[in-house]
């Protein structure tokens, strides 16, 4: 028989029903020959995808640029963006902690997607030659959530409208007669169900105590879990299929540290 692992007092007989976090550093999964460039550092996600991060220019990307064309093409499509930053007003006054996202990158079209983002905001922007664009809150989540790893901790602001949410989805999903009734009449509809909460705020706990014991691999699944539940405002217009899946639960919670 497998051996039994706990994880978040749930006991597991298949070893595989939890994900071991790896250390965030020169982790190359294909091509061990590829370093990566001189400035640069590479993240791993808590899901084990790569990302790359240039602090100096503040540039972070999912694309590979240990290959020189795909590089070039960046740092080039980067540099005509600061130029067209440089006359945008909205830009000049956004605080110091922001940071670009360059993704996409297609050498064909000669494309990117580019953003820009701040966590003392917990707001991010897209790119356009026109000037910076607010974006929904949700793509501020989702730029936590795909970045996780290079941030030694999380502004308490972030964090806490996490754990406010977190109480406030718990409540709305209580079994109580009226409340079920009166949520069903008004169409109403939320991003998780009650157990999908459960098993949430259980992770949450345990990745909190790992962290709170110096397990610094706890800040980054933590920013992981965060961002891709959140925000966990009411559905717009009771969107059932904007409900968050028991397949990223699922992920989310078998991460283990």
């Amino acid at each position: 028989m497998a051996p039994s692992v706990t994880v978040n007092g749930s006991s597991h007989a298949d070893p595989d029903a939890t994900l071991d976090f790896i250390e965030t550093a020169s982790y190359y999964p294909d091509d061990t020959r590829a370093e990566v460039p001189e400035s640069w550092q590479s993240y791993l996600h808590p899901n084990l995808d790569v990302y790359y991060f240039n602090l100096g220019m503040r540039l972070l990307t999912t694309d590979d640029i240990r290959k020189p064309e795909i590089r070039a093409f960046l740092l080039a499509f980067r540099n005509d963006c600061f130029e067209d930053l440089g006359d945008d007003p909205r830009f000049q006054r956004l605080p110091n902690d922001w940071v670009m996202t360059i993704t996409d990158c297609n050498l064909t079209d000669g494309t990117a997607v580019v953003n820009i983002h701040l966590r003392s905001l917990a707001q991010s922007f897209k790119w356009t030659q026109q000037g910076l664009i607010a974006c929904p809150k949700e793509q501020f989540w989702a730029h936590i959530a795909e970045y996780p790893a290079h941030d030694r901790s999380i502004p308490p602001r972030l964090e806490d409208e996490f754990v406010r949410a977190l109480a406030y989805g718990e409540w709305t999903s209580q079994p109580s007669l009226m409340r079920s009734e009166q949520k069903t009449r008004e169409g109403r509809v939320f991003p998780l169900d009650g157990s999908q909460i459960e098993k949430v705020q259980r992770q949450y706990n345990y990745l909190r105590a790992g962290r709170s014991n110096g397990n610094i691999k706890a800040v980054a699944c933590i920013a992981w879990l965060m961002g891709a539940v959140m925000p966990l405002d009411e559905l717009q217009h009771g969107r059932d299929s904007a409900r968050i899946s028991d397949d990223l639960i699922y992920a989310l919670t078998r991460v283990h540290i």
